[in-house]
């Protein structure tokens, strides 16, 4: 078998896995792999059909992420939690803290720009990940 079938079988091969994960970097592994094929039917050597290969890789990745980034937004969206005031049950060091917000208990860290500050007795939720809040002294400005 020439390795013009090859490379087309790794591409189809990648590209059928794609279809099992959806995260669209088998695919462009896939698109990357049709430029060593294309090596190969030029009769190139495999030094050169490995680094169309890998070129093509490269390329498409670089589409790919470049295509992503543009989809998930620069700043996080705010959440329904964002602004909300939250009391502090308790400090476990200068920046973390155990707050009480809906009922029970949660981690919280104070944003990047505060300071602790043990007479304020509440604070507001400035952002989430996941479970855990970040906090601060004013109410986020809404966006």
């Amino acid at each position: 078998m020439s390795l013009l079938a090859w490379w087309l079988i790794a591409a189809l091969l990648l590209a059928g896995l794609e279809m099992a994960t959806g995260t669209f970097y088998l695919l462009a592994l896939s698109v990357g792999l049709l430029p060593a094929a294309l090596t190969a039917w030029l009769q190139g050597d495999l030094t050169s059909q490995l680094i169309a290969g890998a070129l093509g890789c490269l390329v498409s990745l670089a589409v790919i992420r470049k295509w992503k980034t543009r989809l998930i937004p620069l700043r996080p969206e705010r959440n329904e939690d964002t602004g909300q005031r939250v009391q502090i049950e308790s400090w476990l060091d200068e920046r973390h803290a155990r707050i009480h917000y809906r009922g029970t208990q949660w981690d919280a860290e104070l944003a990047a720009n505060e300071a602790r500050d043990d007479a304020l007795p509440h604070y507001y939720i400035a952002g989430r990940d996941g479970v855990h809040f970040t906090i601060s002294r004013e109410p986020p400005v809404p966006n």
